[in-house]
């Protein structure tokens, strides 16, 4: 499979749990005397953690763009924007791949899976994420 197949996999998982956090959410205004539990809502967000990777880029693009800022010093900027973009893509993606790990391991104990099943299912995760990655390298470095 090509690494687009998995990113596109990824999303359409998180597109399901977020129609289900969104139907879930609906229900609770159309039906407030129904106790529906919520807590798996801020449980597995970790939407903040990742987006704080990600100030230090968007500061310096603001930064860029500023029509006060001479074009020296944007030029500057965007100089030291390229490694600081290339080190917040992969810290990204370790920590996606740590928080894929978490919420595995976390909907694993929820659901009740059997402690010693959810290492295969991790291992599994990261062999297909970095079989990916390898294959991504691989078709690029060939051309």
């Amino acid at each position: 499979m090509k690494l687009s197949s998995y990113i596109l996999l990824i999303l359409m998982i998180g597109l399901v749990f977020a129609l289900i956090g969104n139907i879930i959410h609906n229900f609770e205004t159309q039906y407030p005397d129904v106790s529906i539990n919520t807590s798996w809502e801020n449980k597995y967000n970790y939407q903040e953690e990742l987006a704080q990777n990600q100030t230090t880029l968007m500061r310096m693009i603001e930064k860029m763009n500023d029509e006060e800022t001479g074009w020296f010093f944007r030029t500057l900027i965007g100089v030291a924007a390229v490694p600081v973009a290339i080190f917040t893509a992969i810290a990204i993606m370790l920590n996606s791949l740590k928080y894929g790990t978490i919420i595995i391991t976390n909907l694993g104990k929820d659901i009740g899976i059997p402690s010693f099943v959810i290492p295969f299912a991790i291992t599994a995760l990261t062999i297909i994420i970095l079989w990916g990655i390898l294959s991504w390298w691989h078709s690029k470095t060939k051309a």
